[in-house]
């Protein structure tokens, strides 16, 4: 019996593997345990059941990264930056409902 209905992991990969562990143990996604990913890789997508992961802009990301770089190299910039950026939850079959 598992204490837990979700997991959120810290990448797609930790996902996938949080989620063979489960299975090898008799464990059904999502019917016993939700499983969150993010990055949504590719590899999310292709795995049985596909799982749901968080989606983050990463062309913005590394634009917006670029900026920063080459502010602080071209002119001198030191102060702190704080980049908010919207991501978006790609469902699919590895979280259960919950209405």
């Amino acid at each position: 019996k598992l204490h837990f209905s979700a997991l959120i992991c810290q990448t797609d990969i930790i996902a996938l593997g949080a989620m063979r562990c489960l299975q090898n143990r008799g464990f059904h996604i999502p019917g016993d345990v939700s499983i969150l990913g993010f990055g949504n890789l590719t590899a999310a997508r292709l795995s049985n059941p596909a799982i749901s992961s968080i989606n983050m802009p990463k062309r913005r990301m590394g634009r917006a990264g670029a900026t920063i770089l080459f502010d602080a190299l071209l002119k001198g910039s030191t102060r702190c930056q704080k980049v908010c950026l919207k991501t978006r939850i790609v469902e699919r079959e590895s979280v259960q409902s919950v209405d």
